[in-house]
């Protein structure tokens, strides 16, 4: 009988939070002045231990750091209750509201590390609303980042991005206070749900940077309820990863001002103008620790999108859908299986490439042996609206190259400076073989090297794998009839070593314009699973607003290498005459051999 009227006030409860959290979109609760708090004022403070069911405990003031950073203060706060002091202050309590005499203060938001008392950080309300107060769009002006050249060189060159940037720290430092402590956000606790071990293990450090906790996730609802409720104090979700996979983090609301949700009271990511999706939810539990007890969540209906995240939290509209990168990933696996995966990732020059080489890289490992030789072959195709689409192929003999394929060339488009990168879909398909499929060109021949114009001159290249076994390819080039006497040299090699021979010899290499131009350059990328065989002589040229120009008059070449003129060009030491392109192999090629030649009259 106990047990029945227990659940049937648990149900009633629920019905009543749902009930009054429909007025909560319309309402939102008066400000407590900041001018007027001072320790010793006592409140209540708002979050969720279990389920859906909102609860309170208590709050002591015990003073205002002013100034932490310009128009900037904190409130610090002694927390206590009997659920508050099992825990302490918990990952996913973020955004929890603050209220004294009925007002509304703030949100918990700091916390000290390895702290024996619950002493919180809050942020009050007021900066938290006035941080997104305007209607300002985000600054559409860029112009194309002056290491463009560099990321293109290095992408090209398979050295792209492995793992983003520390973001600033925002620790409220009180060494110069009696506490002679740093404050810090409360992380997030990130959900990672259908991730292996290896994927978490890998990415563990690169979450880490982001302020963000990785632990196991739930994305079904564990509870008896059927919805979850949106309103101050309930339990928020923001995804960076739906679909297949599924990443998310969780936080508190704050504040409902109609169709506006403020909540976190920090930074989440620190994104500025942003659109991800945002969810209700609900807590597992809360699992206590000593450095950092954290909440695990379920996630529940979606409620609309974060759309700007800042200094004092996150600002999130009911309604809005969120614009997302969607992902489709074609594994054939090792045992000639298809595996379709669809995910959709937050669009950000920050948060896209990192979760795309995470999703990626899951998929992989989730299907493949840990461990052995092993070769992949991958293909990206990308559709940027407007453009023609993006096209690029590599092959590579580990699981985590694979997935940086994907991840550096998202890194590249977005962070090239150009502002009209819409990705309507990202198509990836990913072959994948258990075997060593290296393969070095260790020798060329060439049958003379004497040519006339009109020539055909014959070679023999020796392909050696790492085993020992020897491949030999035949290939006849013909010499240009308008050839003019003198040396000239062939290059034979794979896609990559060409291009870094490139990058080491010429420094004429272009920076692209415009968006055409970057998508072109990234589709004319040399790869490593072909050879290709190229006919050059040294002599000067020039490149032009990214247009290599090899063939201007003598006094046009003078005028740009002197110095004399400004703007967009750069000296070109070599012209190409010929580039041919050989077969697509199976192998991840290496090495490159340059062979001198004269032309006769």
């Amino acid at each position: 009988m106990m047990t029945i009227r227990y659940h049937l006030a648990i149900q009633v409860g629920s019905l009543l939070i749902l009930f009054l959290s429909s007025f909560c979109w319309a309402q939102q609760a008066e400000f407590f002045p900041l001018a007027e708090v001072k320790p010793g004022l006592k409140g209540i403070g708002k979050t969720i231990f279990k389920g859906i069911v909102i609860e309170e405990f208590n709050v002591e003031i015990l003073g205002v750091i002013e100034k932490i950073r310009p128009r900037r203060n904190l409130i610090l706060a002694r927390l206590s209750g009997t659920k508050i002091e099992r825990t302490g202050v918990f990952a996913g309590m973020s955004g929890s509201p603050v209220y004294i005499e009925g007002k509304l203060l703030g949100a918990v938001a700091f916390a000290f590390p390895f702290s024996k008392e619950p002493i919180t950080g809050i942020t009050p309300i007021q900066e938290m609303v006035r941080v997104f107060q305007g209607e300002a769009k985000p600054a559409r002006s860029w112009s194309p980042q002056t290491n463009l050249k560099n990321r293109l060189q290095a992408f090209g060159l398979g050295r792209e991005f492995d793992t983003p940037p520390k973001l600033p720290s925002m620790a409220v430092d009180l060494v110069n206070t009696k506490l002679q402590r740093t404050l810090e956000p409360i992380a997030a606790p990130l959900s990672l749900t259908g991730v292996e071990p290896r994927a978490s293990n890998k990415f563990h450090s690169d979450f880490k940077k982001l302020g963000l906790v990785p632990i196991s996730g739930i994305t079904s609802v564990g509870t008896d309820f059927e919805r979850a409720p949106v309103m101050p104090g309930s339990t928020i979700i923001a995804h960076l990863v739906t679909g297949d996979l599924e990443v998310s983090a969780a936080g508190t609301i704050t504040s409902i001002d109609g169709d506006r949700i403020y909540a976190f009271g920090h930074p989440f990511l620190g994104l500025g103008f942003t659109s991800m999706p945002m969810s209700s939810g609900s807590v597992i539990t809360v699992i206590p620790s000593i450095f950092s007890s954290q909440k695990i969540t379920a996630v529940h209906d979606p409620i609309g999108s974060i759309r700007q995240d800042r200094d004092t939290g996150i600002l999130g509209l009911r309604g809005e859908k969120p614009d997302m990168v969607p992902i489709s990933l074609r594994l054939v696996t090792s045992r000639s299986v298809l595996r379709q995966l669809n995910f959709q990732i937050v669009q950000g020059a920050l948060l896209s490439p990192l979760l795309a080489n995470f999703a990626v890289f899951n998929s992989i490992v989730s299907s493949e042996r840990g461990a052995g030789p092993q070769a992949f072959r991958v293909e990206v195709i990308i559709s940027v609206k407007g453009y023609p689409q993006v096209r690029y192929s590599r092959n590579v003999s580990n699981p985590a190259n694979a997935a940086r394929v994907v991840g550096g060339l998202l890194d590249l488009l977005l962070n090239s400076g150009f502002d009209d990168m819409l990705f309507e879909e990202v198509d990836v398909r990913i072959q994948s073989v258990e075997e060593q499929l290296k393969a070095t060109l260790e020798q060329v021949w060439v049958d003379r090297k004497e040519i006339s114009p009109g020539d055909k001159v014959n070679f023999k290249m020796i392909l050696r794998q790492n085993g020992g076994t020897t491949i030999e390819q035949d290939y006849s080039l013909p010499i240009p009839e308008d050839m003019t006497t003198g040396p000239v040299y062939v290059a034979i090699g794979e896609g990559i070593s060409l291009a870094n021979s490139d990058a080491d010899k010429d420094s004429g290499q272009f920076v692209p314009q415009n968006t055409y131009q970057l998508i072109r350059a990234i589709n004319n990328l040399k790869k490593n699973d072909r050879l290709y065989v190229r006919l050059y002589r040294s002599s000067p040229g020039v490149v032009i607003a990214g247009e290599e120009m090899p063939s201007l008059p003598p006094s046009m070449l003078e005028i740009h290498n002197s110095g004399k003129s400004t703007g967009t060009s750069r000296p070109l030491s070599n012209v190409i005459h010929l580039e041919r392109e050989m077969g697509i192999t199976r192998f991840v090629l290496e090495g490159i051999k340059t062979i001198q030649l004269n032309v006769r009259s």
